[in-house]
């Protein structure tokens, strides 16, 4: 798996990227409504995908009926979310989900539903880091499994790094991507269980990025 990562603190150093890259993926993928920060995302995981995949453009991205966009024809399987302050999308030749989110607390009322053996792990002097661990998990549980996470709170329990479900058998990790947003990473266990990250800024030529290793913090 690989997982490239975006900081969007100045959103203004991506719209010469955005406005000449907006022909290298399908027409029809990019709606009008779309966010900056979509618009973003999607185009920079094109430009992955072309760069670093060998893939032509126009990228035929499409959206399944979850709203998980997913590659026409191919074997590799995209992943994708967002915070305040970063982008994150994963590329992997196996099923695969990842969610982000900045550490705060979860609704008390959210928290009952969650699995029962896991509920007194949430309550301790880390909770706020504690539950945006395993909310972010159960977001890329659902992802990667497509299906609405509130449909999973009760029967999942993402606790450990091997979840089993309908017979397959999937690895999960989770990752400071800075000192204030998580990042949890699911995969259809494979052949390679390594995940590579990577960091995109704008590059010399506004219209390019440059991309480079990154290595985050395991948690």
């Amino acid at each position: 798996m690989q997982i490239y990562i975006i900081e969007i603190n100045n959103l203004k150093e991506y719209e010469i990227f955005v406005h000449n890259n907006a022909d290298i993926i399908s027409s029809s993928f990019l709606s009008e409504q779309e966010s900056f920060v979509s618009r973003l995302m999607y185009l920079a995981c094109a430009y992955v995908l072309k760069n670093k995949h060998a893939l032509s453009s126009p990228i035929n991205l499409l959206k399944n009926k979850y709203g998980k966009p997913f590659l026409d024809q191919t074997n590799i399987h995209l992943s994708f979310s967002h915070s305040a302050t970063h982008i994150a999308f994963g590329i992997s030749k196996a099923p695969l989900g990842i969610d982000m989110e900045k550490i705060r607390k979860l609704p008390k009322p959210l928290i009952r539903y969650f699995d029962m053996n896991y509920r007194n792990a949430l309550v301790d002097k880390n909770e706020a880091i504690n539950q945006m661990i395993y909310w972010t998990k159960l977001e890329a549980f659902a992802k990667a499994i497509q299906i609405c996470v509130y449909d999973i709170l009760q029967e999942a329990n993402v606790a450990a790094k091997l979840i089993q479900y309908q017979g397959q058998t999937y690895t999960i990790r989770s990752f400071l991507v800075s000192e204030n947003t998580v990042l949890s990473a699911l995969e259809l266990i494979n052949s390679d269980p390594v995940i590579q990250f990577s960091r995109i800024q704008p590059g010399v030529i506004k219209s390019e990025f440059e991309i480079y290793p990154f290595t985050p913090i395991k948690i």
